[in-house]
């Protein structure tokens, strides 16, 4: 099979197409021809020698994939091949998702959504999981009041929609300009519900939101100067989730000093796991975003295609993505 492989950390132009030896299936596993793959932050992290690096057995990269099952091993009851599927492959797939063919474990893929396209349906799965591991692990509540920062992006959109499948609705989210807003109504936020973060007063605006009141829990989906703003209206006590490890050395230390609860959201760590039941979580979520997606309670992610599979497709992810030039979800097609 073709991929495209990293030669070594480092910058875009270490990456090459290769021929190499298609993926070969144990009993548990599925062969899947990968139809697209999109672009995570992680992807752009790995090839510069980040945390996440160290864990990749694969100089194959690529996390999210929608594709077609070719063959099932033995031991497989839940795919057959025709099957239309989607999953997030981390360190747990033969490969990443930057190559023709993956084999994965079967109990962690999910089927594609009968109604999106091959495109949306890769985008789904990084985002998705990350937002509903939110939700799991901050055991969130109807009766709590949350700010969310970043509340248009990927994350952020599936967060929203998916509390509100939880019946929490007392959300605060950031927007900065009027494409985000509009992104905000379209997903069913209010406008009561929004606060411009591009403000001097920003803290102060956030509470009046919240009757003047600190938060129970703030999520902080963006890093940064912004991290400080959400810590500072937190509660004494309450709950802080961080995803990107980009807050700054001033949100950590006020989130100490209010005796908060700090949850790390990170996925891949269940892919390092041994334990088979925390990685079968990963189909079991990704079966019920794909049911929710035909149901109508979620809104496709808005993507933006990069091209053809080929290594200047994955070189255009990984650029626009570092430069935080990306308007959608990027997304590379295999013809």
């Amino acid at each position: 099979m073709k991929a495209v492989v990293l030669e070594g950390f480092g910058g875009v132009e270490n990456f090459s197409l290769q021929e190499v030896q298609d993926p070969t299936i144990k009993d548990n596993e599925i062969l899947v021809k990968v139809k697209a793959c999109s672009f995570n932050p992680a992807d752009y992290q790995i090839r510069k020698g980040g945390p996440e690096a160290n864990a990749v057995d694969s100089m194959i990269l690529g996390r999210d994939l929608s594709g077609i099952v070719v063959k099932v091993g033995e031991a497989v009851n839940d795919f057959k091949a025709g099957d239309e599927v989607m999953a997030y492959s981390s360190i747990m797939g033969s490969n990443g998702s930057n190559a023709e063919y993956i084999a994965l474990p079967a109990n962690i893929v999910g089927k594609k959504p009968a109604n999106l396209s091959f495109e949306q349906s890769a985008a789904i799965p990084v985002v998705g999981l990350t937002a509903l591991q939110t939700i799991y692990q901050c055991a969130l509540k109807p009766s709590q009041s949350i700010f969310l920062t970043g509340g248009s992006g990927g994350v952020g959109t599936f967060f929203i929609q998916l509390a509100r499948h939880y019946g929490i609705k007392n959300i605060i989210t950031t927007y900065g300009s009027r494409e985000s807003y509009d992104h905000l109504l379209k997903i069913g936020v209010k406008p009561e519900q929004m606060v411009n973060y591009r403000q001097d007063s920003l803290a102060e605006e956030i509470l009046k939101k919240n009757e003047g009141e600190l938060y129970d829990v703030c999520i902080d989906y963006v890093g940064g100067r912004i991290s400080e703003t959400a810590a500072e209206v937190l509660k004494i006590g309450g709950t802080f989730a961080d995803i990107t490890f980009l807050g700054t050395q001033t949100s950590r230390t006020t989130i100490f000093n209010k005796s908060a609860t700090l949850q790390n959201i990170a996925i891949y760590a269940n892919a390092l796991s041994n334990d088979e039941d925390l990685r079968a979580r990963f189909g079991r979520d990704l079966d019920l975003l794909s049911e929710l997606f035909q149901n109508g309670s979620l809104e496709p992610t808005p993507i933006v295609e990069v091209g053809n599979f080929s290594v200047e497709a994955v070189q255009k992810g990984h650029t626009l993505l570092e430069n935080n030039a990306a308007k959608g979800k990027l997304v590379m097609s295999f013809p």
